[in-house]
């Protein structure tokens, strides 16, 4: 009798500790059906329907934290070795965006890229800034980020400065050539120039080009007389210092 309650014992705590088992299963699946976010935030996107099965990690839905705000400028290739000199500066950058033109906000630099654009050539420079608590800035909204510094050397650098990218010469002539772009009818026209000194930010430009006029930074080998062009942006830096 004695035996025979052991096993009745025994194979009662077996039948409890298979329910107890199905119950962490079934807690383990109540647990995966909510999902906790790390951090508050706005839901941009969301990927799947009510009631339909998922795969281990797939995307679910899109959650950007809104408490921080960060902001990608490009930077000429002529100029980029100029970040670090803003980084290091005190005084922050100013960003004010597009809907909120009055309202100017305080932002640091968070990371300057390693490789440039194939298309514009410039290095993309991500800003970083905490969210107003007056206005609400949102993913996609557009803005411009200002800093007025000192570059060292620059003051002393004579002349016209362009990259070294917009200077050819073709047939091995010996002689440097720019192409300028007329603003109004947006057509290149050759031009030889004198050059001066080679800078960290270009090369100097003695003679053949006047401040404020455009000229070609890229593409300058497959250039032809009076093609016509298209300005990538009108925030292309100018080829004067």
């Amino acid at each position: 009798m004695v035996d025979r309650k052991r096993q009745v014992a025994e194979s009662t705590g077996a039948d409890i500790r298979s329910l107890q088992a199905d119950v962490d299963s079934a807690g383990d699946r109540l647990r995966y059906t909510y999902l906790k976010a790390p951090f508050d935030g706005i839901v941009t996107a969301t990927y799947v329907e009510n009631y339909q099965v998922l795969k281990n990690k797939q995307p679910v839905l899109r959650l950007i934290d809104h408490s921080q705000i960060e902001m990608i400028v490009s930077i000429p290739e002529n100029l980029i070795s100029q970040a670090d000199v803003l980084q290091a500066v005190d005084n922050p950058l100013r960003v004010r965006f597009d809907p909120f033109p009055d309202r100017e906000i305080e932002a640091q630099i968070k990371e300057i890229g390693k490789e440039a654009s194939k298309t514009t050539r410039t290095y993309p420079v991500t800003l970083i800034m905490d969210q107003p608590e007056d206005i609400k800035v949102l993913p996609g909204m557009a803005g411009k980020a200002t800093r007025a510094v000192e570059v060292p050397g620059e003051a002393t650098q004579p002349g016209i400065i362009i990259p070294e990218t917009a200077l050819f010469s073709p047939d091995d002539s010996g002689k440097d050539f720019v192409w300028v772009i007329d603003a109004q009818s947006k057509k290149a026209a050759k031009r030889e120039v004198k050059t001066d000194e080679l800078l960290d930010t270009g090369i100097s430009i003695k003679e053949g080009l006047k401040p404020g006029e455009w000229i070609a930074t890229a593409g300058v080998h497959s250039l032809k007389e009076g093609q016509q062009v298209r300005i990538l942006s009108s925030s292309t830096e100018e080829g004067s210092k």
